[in-house]
């Protein structure tokens, strides 16, 4: 980590290979200089101190002394020349303004992002403006999550591919620093977000993402709607007692009856749930995909969606998501 004091405050930066993190803070500059230290040290230590406390970083091209009230610490100094480079965007060919909190709904899909490194390229979320949206879109072959947003053009391919990494670490920083608006800028292989107090900037995943349009199946006769809340609880009720290591969740709804929930191979384990069902359908769906899928969601009603053969289609206010169904009889 590399600390400068200059000015009216401080700035840190802390780069890797793939992301780059420069923050800003109000501090008293004494004198000043720069210091590079080893950032999980540094974070470990000032983890320990109130937060409200104040800290003191004195340098020298050796060291650097940490004091706060009456803890005294030294960290070696580490040759600048060791850093990684700092990542910098150099032609820009996208930039958008959006509020924190449509950023933070364009990274929920994060949730269904692959982890397969065969499949690098699902690894990540893909931003696209499609229409008069920003369009989100996680998936690994089984899940997908698609969340949207009003927003100008900013890139109209789906080449801008955000790694997880640098997806989580952005929502992070917007967590915890609480900006109201945030600065999104692109160049080919690279994706800076900034706000008043931070700008990080994430190498993209060099690849084309698959075009997930074609997967979203037309409107259902066969839907249900309940709460989120309820349905979460139901699910969770059933893994809790599930007997098996990858149980199958059984979803089964008709028009005027609760949807009803209960686990494939122990089909004694059920729950239901009060619904507005259209239609009649039984899906079997693995139970913890399922489970995480929901989680995802942040609206208070759900719209469950699918047809003989296709997946379970979840509809929210800002978001929607598929998943894979499991081959199973329903045969007593």
């Amino acid at each position: 980590m590399l600390i400068v004091a200059a000015g009216g405050g401080a700035i840190t930066c802390t780069p890797t290979r793939d992301v780059t993190i420069t923050a800003k803070m109000n501090a008293t500059v004494t004198e000043p200089g720069q210091a590079v230290v080893a950032a999980d040290k540094l974070a470990a230590l000032t983890a320990s101190f109130d937060p409200d406390a104040r800290v003191t970083i004195t340098a020298t091209d050796t060291a650097a002394t940490i004091t706060c009230s009456n803890s005294s610490s030294r960290l070696a100094s580490i040759p600048e020349a060791g850093l990684p480079t700092m990542l910098a965007i150099d032609t820009e060919i996208g930039r958008v303004d959006l509020s924190a909190a449509d950023l933070l709904r364009l990274l929920e899909p994060l949730a269904a992002a692959g982890t397969e490194k065969s499949r690098y390229y699902l690894c990540g979320i893909c931003l696209q403006s499609i229409d008069n949206d920003l369009v989100a879109t996680g998936a690994d072959g089984v899940r997908l999550l698609r969340a949207a947003v009003k927003a100008a053009p900013f890139s109209e391919g789906r080449d801008l591919i955000v790694p997880y990494e640098g997806a989580r670490l952005i929502a992070r920083l917007i967590r915890q620093t609480g900006p109201d608006t945030i600065t999104l800028r692109r160049s080919k292989r690279l994706l800076s977000v900034s706000a008043p107090r931070f700008q990080l900037i994430t190498r993209l995943i060099d690849h084309v993402y698959p075009d997930c349009s074609a997967l979203i199946p037309k409107p259902s006769p066969n839907a249900v709607t309940c709460s989120r809340a309820d349905l979460l609880g139901g699910l969770r009720r059933l893994n809790a007692v599930a007997g098996s290591e990858a149980p199958l969740a059984a979803l089964q709804w008709r028009e005027g009856e609760p949807l009803r929930l209960y686990l494939a191979r122990e089909p004694d384990n059920t729950d239901s749930i009060d619904a507005k069902a259209t239609g009649g359908v039984q899906i079997a769906l693995a139970l913890s995909p399922l489970i995480s899928m929901i989680e995802a969601f942040a609206c208070e009603r759900l719209q469950l969606e699918t047809d003989a053969a296709g997946p379970l289609k979840i509809i929210g206010e800002d978001m929607l998501g598929l998943l894979a169904r499991n081959a199973w009889s329903f045969q007593p």
